[in-house]
């Protein structure tokens, strides 16, 4: 009385004792539901064959009864996607359950830090900065959608509207590809993903062109190491942000960061001043920097340089990221909230007054 529809992906045509209860058999085994059907008993001849539907590596050998147990031999780094650890995870589940340990909260969904791999079209409608675009689907639905892995310029700072401008060329009005990674949305409700035109990656090409930052936005780093290389690739060439006199004539003072201290004892958000940046004038005049700015890969942590502060030719400065009193060597940040610097990677701008980069340290 079983309806069947027989032919998706990972359905398993088995011969043979099964069911091990000493006859042969022949029936259609499917995962999903850890069902047996089109079962037939008292079947004549041996036959010793597993045919499965789906991808062909993820077959066990014919002649084999059930797969072979495989053992913790694999991890999440070894697929793609979920989609793929999944189709791994049901089909020796039922045998032998996750032997591989996949599914850390035991929910019957492995590897849940990995890309989801859905793909959706959608066209470009609006391009909010050089990081932010709207689309409309095929539904008429529309969104904004935030393009993970990178941040760009925000409004009023250099190279905020050349970056906009730039990705309006490269996308207005274009059909588009969108990838999630392995979050939906962000805080304000903007999907995240990254923009596929073509064969071009949006997000890597805004980086590698110097338009924006390579920056990680865990759980959502796929690209993280595709997307730093092309920012050491912008980097190396001077390009967009990366160039001395991208916003002006540029600076004529020689400021170069000389130490990041990114991890400050114990808890960095309870002891803020135990992280600082030094900063020297390599020069051999003095640099006046009102108006120079400090700041980190985030959109939100920017230090502006008392009005005045003058560094003398040879001498360094630390600002710190808590509060105290300022000095000609000391300068407090004072940064509500967390502290700047992160503990797992980050990099440190120098900006004179008219925005141009004048030097960054990596950690």
């Amino acid at each position: 009385d079983n309806q069947f529809f027989y032919g998706i992906p990972s359905d398993r045509i088995i011969a043979d004792d099964w069911d091990l209860d000493g006859d042969d058999s022949v029936g259609i085994y499917r995962p999903s539901d850890q069902k047996f059907y089109l079962s037939y008993e008292n079947v004549l001849g041996d036959a010793d064959v597993i045919i499965a539907f789906g991808q062909s590596t993820w077959l066990p050998a014919a002649g084999d009864l059930v797969p072979q147990n495989p053992g913790d031999t694999v991890n999440c780094s070894d697929f793609e996607t979920r989609p793929q650890a999944q189709a791994w995870f049901d089909y020796y589940f039922h045998w032998y359950g996750d032997v591989a340990n996949l599914d850390g909260d035991a929910d019957g969904e492995p590897c849940e830090s990995l890309p989801t791999g859905t793909m959706t079209s959608a066209t470009v409608t609006g391009v909010t900065d050089g990081d932010t675009v709207t689309v409309r689907f095929a539904d008429g639905s529309s969104h904004q959608v935030r393009l993970v892995g990178i941040n760009a310029p925000e409004a009023g700072e250099c190279m905020a509207q050349e970056a906009t401008n730039h990705l309006t060329a490269l996308v207005m009005g274009e059909s588009v590809v969108l990838e999630q990674d392995v979050s939906e949305t962000d805080q304000y409700g903007r999907f995240l993903r990254y923009l596929h035109l073509g064969d071009m990656f949006v997000n890597e090409t805004l980086v590698a062109e110097g338009y924006a930052l390579a920056l990680e936005y865990p759980p959502d780093t796929h690209y993280a190491a595709q997307l730093e290389a092309a920012q050491d690739h912008a980097q190396a060439s001077g390009l967009g942000l990366w160039a001395t006199n991208g916003c002006g004539s540029g600076s004529a003072g020689d400021l170069v960061i000389v130490e990041v201290n990114y991890d400050a004892p114990g808890n960095d958000n309870e002891n803020k001043n135990g992280e600082w940046v030094t900063i020297r004038n390599s020069g051999t005049a003095s640099t006046v920097m009102t108006g120079w700015v400090l700041k980190d890969e985030s959109a939100s942590h920017r230090y502006s340089f008392p009005d005045g502060f003058t560094l003398a030719a040879s001498a360094v400065v630390q600002v710190f990221t808590g509060c105290g009193t300022n000095t000609e060597n000391h300068l407090y940040w004072c940064n509500p909230g967390t502290a700047v610097w992160n503990n797992t990677g980050d990099t440190a701008f120098l900006l004179d007054p008219e925005g141009n980069l004048v030097d960054s340290w990596s950690y």
